[in-house]
């Protein structure tokens, strides 16, 4: 399960220096993320220490081996 608790971070900026993609983009990810849930309902992690992550400024998984159940 995927879970996060609710964060005002400034990923997209703040004030005068918001993206002006940001509507876009989390629109974007809205719309992948229904369409993943509604054609995979079942999968997790193959296995969290197969997880490796990216380094420097931004950070994100590199490898994230999943696991999907087939109906």
């Amino acid at each position: 399960m995927l879970g996060r608790e609710r964060n005002r971070h400034l990923a997209f900026g703040v004030g005068i220096h918001r993206c002006l993609g940001a509507p876009l983009a989390q629109m974007e990810l809205r719309v992948s993320l229904a369409e993943w849930l509604a054609r995979i309902p079942e999968f997790g992690l193959a296995g969290p220490a197969a997880v490796t992550w990216t380094g420097g400024n931004t950070r994100g998984p590199v490898t994230l081996p999943l696991r999907i159940r087939r109906a």
